[in-house]
């Protein structure tokens, strides 16, 4: 590991990726932020071997669909980047790795990719590395309660953008999407009292200006987290911190197709499964994996 690197592990509170893991107690802490919160199963087998091999098999799934790898140690650190490269989990480049969060709601169809790309292309710079966009579907939104400074939410022909905290938005077509959140950035960046300030925050001090809040917002649905949906399986490990041999065991026992969403709810969805042969640990209906070790 770096002195780079090694600095940037020392600093409490920083929020950790790739390139710049956080120190903890049982060594240092990786976050892997997988595109468009999906991944293959052979990316994720292999996520799980890199675990084993150079952490102490520890992971975590957080609450912005990423997965934190733990037991790093500075030695293994360098080794497992390379690792994490070649499987299309990471990149070398700081300006990649640094860039800001989105969380894909685990249900918004894969044809919206091109939409996240162009997300991810947005020149944004100097903004805190907990900022984050959330993309998800106006109707029967699934993400509402997860953090997010900027949320995005698909309709038929046109998108509502808005700012966290504020109570409306303003709709725009899908060719005004960019313009519309840089504008929204400026506005963050001018009344923003330090690069550590959240959007939620700015928001409820200074409120938004007219032109952001001109449409209403989706109101928060229920919708089912674990079990049998749409066609697919969706479970969780331990209350989504498990050891990497658990979750291989499971992914061996299931046969699905398509990539696996993960959930800002700690879970992992397997869409159209037809075989999850996980009895023993199958607790009904609606609720798979509650605390369980195997």
């Amino acid at each position: 590991m770096t002195d780079e690197v090694r600095n940037i592990a020392s600093r409490k509170g920083w929020c950790p990726s790739v390139l710049k893991p956080m120190e903890t107690m049982d060594g240092l802490l990786v976050r892997v932020k997988p595109k468009f919160s999906s991944i293959s199963l052979q990316q994720l087998l292999g996520l799980c071997d890199l675990s084993l091999k150079y952490g102490n098999g520890l992971m975590d799934l957080t609450n912005r669909a990423n997965f934190q790898l733990r037991g790093i140690t500075s030695r293994s650190h360098r080794k497992l980047v390379d690792g994490l490269v070649d499987i299309g989990l990471g990149s070398r480049c700081p300006e990649v790795d640094n860039a800001p969060q989105i969380l894909v709601s685990p249900m918004l169809s894969e044809e919206f990719g091109d939409l996240y790309r162009r997300l991810v292309a947005l020149d944004l710079k100097d903004l805190s590395p907990k900022f984050g966009f959330v993309l998800d579907y106006f109707e029967q939104p699934r993400c509402i309660q997860y953090s997010g400074d900027i949320r995005i939410y698909l309709k038929e022909h046109d998108v509502l953008l808005v700012l966290d905290g504020a109570d409306a938005g303003v709709t725009v077509n899908y060719s005004e999407i960019e313009y519309q959140i840089k504008d929204m950035v400026d506005w963050f960046m001018s009344n923003r009292s330090d690069k550590f300030s959240r959007v939620s925050t700015v928001v409820s001090m200074a409120g938004c200006p007219p032109s952001f809040v001109s449409s209403p917002i989706p109101k928060e649905t229920k919708f089912k987290k674990l079990g049998s949906i749409e066609g697919g399986v969706s479970f969780a490990l331990n209350s989504g911190q498990f050891n990497a041999s658990q979750l291989v065991k499971v992914l061996k026992r299931a046969s699905f197709s398509g990539n696996i969403r993960v959930t800002p709810w700690r879970a992992l969805y397997l869409p159209n499964c037809e075989l999850f042969d996980v009895a023993p640990y199958h607790v009904d209906d609606h609720k798979f994996f509650d605390r369980v070790n195997f």
